[in-house]
């Protein structure tokens, strides 16, 4: 797989800033922001040398054969802008 392919092709993210005067919103907001911070973990490189973190080959020989699948599936589906 090329590098990059995933960034290029498959990701879809956003960001999104909320502009507000409403404080009980900006208390919710923040509150939600901590609660799913207090589950989380900084990521470190050496994730990436854990065993269980590695990618059996069987997975990597899938991913080849359907990538392509994937991306015709939603080139069809936005075909009508």
């Amino acid at each position: 797989m090329v590098p990059g392919y995933r960034l290029k092709y498959r990701d879809l993210e956003t960001q999104l800033y909320i502009v507000t005067t409403n404080e009980k919103l900006r208390v919710g907001l923040e509150s939600e922001q901590s609660r799913l911070y207090s589950h989380s973990n900084p990521f470190e490189e050496d994730v990436f040398a854990q065993t269980d973190r590695v990618v059996p080959l069987w997975v990597h020989l899938v991913l080849r054969f359907f990538k392509n699948f994937f991306l015709m599936k939603i080139s069809v589906v936005y075909s009508w802008k």
